[in-house]
């Protein structure tokens, strides 16, 4: 720099003084001790080491400065990688759970969508036809007691639309080597809680 070169000029100049004062005083070393000048020649050398010792500081004082900056600057890299490390991992491990908000945010909007929704059908129109009865292609449904043709072979009973709770109160009650009064009364309760179960058979047992 500008600088760093005007101080080496300088030191090159204070050097050169210095030196040249030593040369005069040992080229006359005679002269000098036959004046008794050498406590003179002494602080002119002297005079012009001060100023380079005052220049050697300031080189000192800026080479320190420039090393420091340097640490400093060393430093700062080193935080801003410790840094960047820690961001990294943290991002590694969050970004497996972003997964997450996206099914959220998709699920929201699907339910949004089920929410907002206009059915095609009113429920709380009352027109049309209030059938008393349904009956398959094969009539109602037929459910027998014993279906592998025991003792209780023939007997039967249908019933509306509770026709599938009735089934599991039988299939669940039943046992083979029941006698016909206790078969009789298991289907007569199976009939009964099975006509109740569900309102479109209105209670009526066929």
């Amino acid at each position: 720099t500008p600088i760093a070169s005007n101080w080496c000029r300088s030191e090159a100049e204070q050097v050169s003084e210095g030196g040249w004062a030593q040369e005069q005083a040992l080229s006359s070393i005679r002269t000098v001790y036959s004046f008794v000048g050498e406590k003179r020649t002494l602080d002119n050398y002297s005079a012009a080491l001060d100023d380079l010792v005052k220049l050697g500081v300031k080189q000192g004082l800026a080479k320190g400065f420039s090393i420091g900056s340097n640490g400093a600057s060393f430093t700062i890299w080193s935080f801003l990688s410790w840094y960047a490390t820690r961001l990294v991992i943290a991002l590694g491990t969050a970004l497996p759970n972003l997964k997450y908000f996206s099914e959220a945010f998709v699920a929201t909007r699907r339910i949004s969508e089920m929410i907002e929704r206009v059915p095609n059908i009113d429920c709380d129109d009352n027109r049309g036809e209030v059938m008393e009865k349904v009956y398959g292609e094969k009539g109602s449904g037929l459910y027998y007691v014993d279906s592998e043709g025991g003792r209780l072979k023939g007997m039967c009973f249908s019933v509306g639309s509770g026709s599938t709770y009735a089934y599991g109160i039988l299939d669940s009650g039943y046992r083979w080597d029941m006698p016909v009064e206790e078969a009789g009364e298991l289907a007569r309760r199976a009939i009964y809680h099975a006509t109740f179960r569900d309102a479109a058979s209105r209670g009526v047992a066929s």
